[in-house]
């Protein structure tokens, strides 16, 4: 791995490192699949282990916010909470979720909050 890519892998996945690098705050946003998160948003969560192991736990820290819809009454899964709360277990900081309660103004508000 290389200071712009941590990963040995050489794929799509550099062009998420490069925005990584530059971003401020990440927002995992993903629809509820099987109660939980998609399964491309875990794999793209998975790969920036390299991040915080190539270029260093501090270097991977982010302000983060969570948005899950669903197209059916909330049924967020408490290990999908669990999976999220994970980043504010490793030092990174949550700005605030928007789950699958129907309400865009909880989206939106969130939203607003960072930008």
């Amino acid at each position: 791995p290389g200071s712009d890519h941590p990963c040995v892998q050489s794929d799509d996945m550099d062009q998420i490192y490069e925005a990584y690098a530059s971003a401020d705050v990440l927002v995992f946003a993903t629809p509820v699949y099987w109660f939980t998160v998609s399964g491309q948003l875990k794999i793209a969560v998975d790969r920036l282990y390299a991040v915080q192991r190539n270029w260093g736990m501090d270097a991977a820290k982010r302000d983060t916010a969570f948005i899950m819809t669903s197209g059916a009454p909330a049924r967020t899964n408490v290990n999908t909470l669990d999976w999220y709360n994970i980043f504010e277990q490793i030092g990174w900081k949550s700005l605030g979720m928007a789950l699958d309660t129907g309400n865009t103004e909880e989206a939106r508000a969130l939203g607003a909050s960072i930008g």
